[in-house]
């Protein structure tokens, strides 16, 4: 029997853009959130005039359930995945959400959306109406229910607590207002996070070769012998670069220290590495949406930080069933794949 729970209409004081900076805080985590434990992206794009943004993340979940109920499904957290639709355009943010664990003996499936209010352009409507059906849990059904009804009725009152403290975090950094798509800068009210992201990956080389901006690294000062090698190497590329596709200082200097210094070494090495983002057409990766069967099963992703703060990523080769995936998927599409969850790793390390 499928249960469905209809929350009432919420709203925020605030206006849409503020409240979609605000809700951007909580990811990965947020401190008055502990059951989420991790919150890892799995696919993101944005449309060219970045008015609409699609991102889906694979949540880990911390759940209040009896030892024995643990002990028997073998599993102490569980897995939610969570897509979200934001239109800037139409002002508008859909999310949906179901759960990856015990999919086939339990299903809940959550969708939300925030927009802006019918009869105040200035206040932010939210929405929720959550669907749940227990099929089988080694008889303890009746109990899963009754911990699913109490997991979405603390959400429901949680959700307003944990705008109020984003909005108060922003309100401390001295971030008061957002700016409506098109009336200011359209990026302007992403998170920082997110504009970081974008343009170490996309923009680092475009189609046509060019570098622009780069993923932030941690490199001492140049010495004036460094300076002066990067002078050079500015130089050897004049005659095959077009001066608004030139590389930065930092970029040369980071193809000088990959090759000792030599200048000749990372003149060949940075003309490969623009011919390979163009021919596989790397900034466009962002946009592309890889197979069904690809996103399920590709045993891979981010988990967390490691003692020193660094995220770090996973890669289950031994239980993938890479002859299976070229099967399906082809070649080609796997090695994209492949590439796609590398220019996602540079914008994560950047970020």
């Amino acid at each position: 029997m499928v249960r469905s729970y209809q929350a009432p209409t919420r709203v925020y004081e605030y206006p849409f853009e503020f409240c979609m900076k605000a809700y951007d805080l909580r990811f990965p985590t947020c401190k008055i959130v502990p059951q989420v434990l991790a919150s890892d992206i799995v696919f993101e794009e944005w449309n060219e005039d970045r008015s609409r943004h699609i991102i889906e993340r694979r949540c880990t979940l911390d759940i209040d359930a009896p030892y024995i109920l643990k002990k028997i499904s073998g599993q102490e957290v569980m897995y939610f995945v969570q897509r979200n639709e934001l239109d800037l355009k139409a002002r508008v943010l859909k999310i949906s959400a179901w759960n990856e664990s015990f999919s086939n003996r339990l299903s809940v499936r959550e969708h939300c959306s925030y927009q802006v209010h019918e009869d105040n352009p200035q206040w932010t409507s939210f929405s929720l109406q959550a669907n749940l059906e227990v099929k089988s849990f080694f008889g303890f059904e009746g109990l899963v229910e009754r911990i699913a009804v109490k997991l979405y009725s603390s959400n429901l009152h949680k959700g307003k607590e944990v705008m109020e403290y984003c909005v108060t975090s922003l309100h401390s950094q001295g971030i008061t207002s957002v700016p409506i798509w098109g009336q200011g800068h359209p990026n302007e009210l992403d998170s920082a996070a997110v504009l970081e992201r974008s343009s170490s990956c996309s923009s680092w080389a475009s189609a046509e070769g060019d570098m622009e901006t780069t993923p932030k690294v941690l490199l001492p000062a140049m010495s004036s012998k460094e300076e002066a090698q990067v002078m050079q190497l500015k130089q050897r590329l004049q005659a095959v670069l077009k001066e608004d596709h030139f590389p930065n200082d930092l970029i040369l200097w980071r193809f000088l220290r990959a090759r000792d210094n030599n200048v000749d070494k990372a003149r060949d090495m940075l003309l490969r590495s623009l011919a390979w983002r163009k021919q596989y057409q790397i900034d466009r990766l962002l946009s592309w949406r890889p197979p069904q069967i690809l996103r399920d099963y590709f045993i891979a992703g981010w988990h967390q930080l490691d003692i020193a703060g660094r995220p770090v990523f996973i890669w289950r080769l031994g239980d993938t069933d890479v002859k299976g995936l070229l099967k399906a998927g082809g070649e080609s599409a796997l090695l994209k794949y492949v590439r796609t969850m590398m220019c996602f790793s540079v914008m994560i390390i950047a970020t």
